[in-house]
């Protein structure tokens, strides 16, 4: 019979346990395979976590109290046979008389414990205040940075593995002076400091878990602030409320405050310790990605044959009419040139529009999204066609993520490496700043906006501002249009030592007019910046510096130049054209301008009006090179196009909703590019959710 009423308790703890890994399973049942954003992902890991924890809290209470009903109905003792301690209870001397009565103890006062309430000695405020600054610095920098380079890896030119000793080690010296400084307080004023950085670390914690919702991307485009009015609105309540509430509890009650605060802040500690187990693992244990584009070659040319690409970022043929008509002279010495203003691109964004010019890979009706993004490159032979006419490849872009693993050992300049140098101070700046971009309160978040070459430039600016051609091999070729041609004035060109190759090909990817304007028609940066049109006519300042240099050489006749953009500008609100507000995407053309200089051509500067594409830009390069572009678009060059073709162009963009992409539509254009008549949706959608 005991037998068996053991047996029933072992079978109701079997059952309950059971019931929880089952709860457990579900959760995990059904995957989501929809994209989710790092950020927003490790983030449903900490609410994930902090609800386990909760529930395995109330879940080991109901167990505890359910398991005493079944014992007490099957009449269990579950301490027989065991040595416990007798019951005590109260006794009352004039009823029991024969119980001698000891005399009342006097509680001893308390000694100054972290907790007891009494006075703080010195030792206890410095260790309350590290660990409350530990707790502030671990979510408001440590943790995010972590999880943003984590998890954007694609998307820089560095790793986790790069910067996480620089990340910590500034983040305990900071957190340590700070909790320091804190220590030397007493009483009130004490408490009050450490109520508010324990408050302000949960507040980061809050704002990043619940209060970001549809914060915009870093990708460079304008951000309509006053929009997110209601949200900042709610931010600086939910700030000022936590901040109220921590330090009302720790005057009123100093030591329950204290305790209270420590609890939480211990808590989320692990937490968020959780969420970042995985970029940790990476950062002590990963090994850093295999290829970086250097900028071996950047500032060589062949001595026989060249093709050399600016692709200057964003730069429009209508916002080029507005350079021209403001700076006349900008076109000045193209001798050999062709401008064809009738230009349609490929994709856009950025991240789209240079895959497609260095692959000639388009998406296809019907096609899965991420099934073109993972085999664009690897379906594509562009490279290796023009590696088929013996000649070196060298691509100078910031957006070949992952496949530049595809194409490296077909460069000149994208090179294994395992070790790169990171400017120390350039690294935690930027770094602290892209944290508090997410985790400061909205109203706060303007002053912290950031793009994400920003963070490329300042953790590897001082490696890649080296002026010996001998680092070149090593150095990380970063987005940066003034420190390239500060570079390019001081160095020049020179004709490169390889004889074996027939010629030269090089891919040099400019931010041209893309925002933030900073630079003006001298490639000078003034203070509060400048517009589109003088940072325009700056970069062709750089242009016309390279020119001057082939001449230099000798080179410039034997040269086949090609100048066009990734993209142009659509719905930027620039020059007041309206900011998009349709649901299809584009409200005005986008025409990415379009240069270009057969090798041997010469006179003045020539207008076309011919229907030309990004489909072009392939057949046009191999040709030049004495290949066979027929694969590639329609396989004609600029030059094989009637003015008077009448040719139906095809171009993707994308439906931004303000915080992410959603969908990709593919239009048509029949006609002159610059007339938004001759646009029209073919009804192709790509949806972002396959990503």
């Amino acid at each position: 019979m005991r037998t068996s009423k053991r047996l029933a308790v072992f079978c109701f703890d079997l059952l309950f346990f059971a019931f929880g890994a089952g709860l457990v399973f579900a959760s995990l049942a059904t995957p989501a395979f929809a994209y989710v954003d790092p950020s927003v992902m490790t983030y449903t890991i900490q609410a994930l976590a902090g609800v386990a924890v909760a529930l395995s809290a109330v879940i080991g209470v109901a167990w505890r109290r359910l398991r005493r009903v079944v014992l007490k109905f099957l009449k269990v003792d579950e301490n027989a046979g065991k040595t416990v301690e007798t019951r005590v209870s109260e006794v009352d001397a004039t009823s029991h008389p024969d119980y001698a009565m000891s005399a009342p103890t006097t509680l001893r006062e308390p000694t100054g414990g972290a907790f007891d309430g009494a006075p703080l000695t010195w030792s206890k405020r410095f260790g309350i205040a590290l660990l409350a600054m530990a707790f502030f610095m671990f979510t408001l920098f440590v943790a995010p940075s972590f999880e943003l380079v984590d998890g954007n890896t694609d998307s820089l030119f560095f790793t986790i593995r790069d910067v996480w000793a620089l990340l910590v080690g500034s983040a305990f010296v900071i957190g340590s002076v700070i909790a320091l400084a804190i220590s030397c307080a007493r009483g009130k004023a004490y408490d009050v400091l450490v109520a508010i950085v324990f408050a302000l670390g949960v507040a980061g914690f809050v704002q990043a878990l619940l209060l970001n919702g549809g914060l915009p991307v870093a990708d460079g485009r304008e951000v309509a602030w006053a929009s997110f009015s209601s949200k900042m609105i709610i931010g600086v309540i939910v700030w000022t409320t936590l901040v109220a509430v921590a330090v009302a509890v720790v005057v009123r009650a100093p030591a329950l405050g204290r305790l209270s605060l420590a609890s939480v802040a211990v808590v989320l500690i692990l937490v968020q310790g959780i969420s970042i187990a995985r970029p940790i693992k990476h950062a002590v244990f990963g090994t850093p990605s295999d290829y970086m584009v250097t900028k071996a070659g950047l500032f060589e040319v062949s001595g026989k044959s060249n093709v050399v690409v600016f692709c200057i970022d964003t730069v429009d043929t209508q916002e080029f009419d507005c350079v021209l008509e403001q700076y006349p002279d900008t076109l000045e010495g193209y001798e050999g040139f062709t401008y064809f203003r009738n230009s349609v691109g490929s994709m856009i964004p950025t991240a789209y529009g240079v895959p497609f010019l260095v692959s000639g890979q388009m998406l296809q009706g019907g096609e899965d999204f991420q099934h073109y993004i993972d085999t664009r490159f690897t379906r594509s032979s562009f490279v290796s066609d023009m590696r088929a006419q013996n000649y070196s490849v060298s691509l100078y872009a910031d957006c070949l993520y992952s496949d530049k693993q595809i194409v490296g050992d077909q460069t000149v300049n994208i090179k294994s490496s395992s070790d790169r140098r990171v400017d120390a101070f350039g690294t935690v700046s930027i770094l602290y700043k892209v944290a508090l971009y997410r985790n400061a309160p909205w109203v706060a978040k303007p002053m912290f906006w950031y793009y994400t070459d920003d963070m490329n430039q300042a953790v590897l600016g001082g490696s890649a501002s080296g002026t010996a051609p001998e680092s070149d091999a090593s150095s990380p070729y970063v987005l940066d249009d003034g420190a390239y041609y500060r570079e390019l004035c001081e160095r020049g060109l020179t004709v490169s030592e390889d004889t074996e190759s027939d010629g030269a090909f090089k891919f040099i990817h400019l931010n041209g007019a893309h925002v933030p304007f900073t630079y003006d028609e001298e490639m000078n940066q003034p203070e509060g910046g400048t517009d589109m049109v003088r940072q325009t006519r700056g970069t062709f300042t750089i242009l016309q510096r390279y020119f001057d240099e082939l001449k230099r050489l000798g080179a410039y006749d034997d040269t086949t130049i090609i100048v066009t953009a990734d993209h142009g500008y659509w719905n930027s609100g620039i020059h007041g054209s309206p900011v998009n507000k349709r649901a299809d995407g584009l409200t005005n053309p986008v025409s990415p301008i379009c240069l270009v200089k057969p090798a041997g051509a010469t006179g003045s500067l020539k207008v076309s009006e011919a229907p030309v594409s990004h489909i072009d830009f392939q057949p046009t390069v191999l040709q030049a090179m004495g290949g066979d572009g027929t694969a590639y678009g329609e396989g004609t060059t600029y030059f094989d196009i009637p003015e008077n073709a009448d040719r139906p162009r095809y171009f993707v963009d994308e439906i931004y909703d303000g915080v992410q992409e959603t969908q990709m539509n593919e239009w048509v254009i029949n006609g002159d590019a610059l007339d938004f008549s001759n646009w029209s949706l073919t009804g192709k959608v790509w949806m972002q959710g396959d990503l």
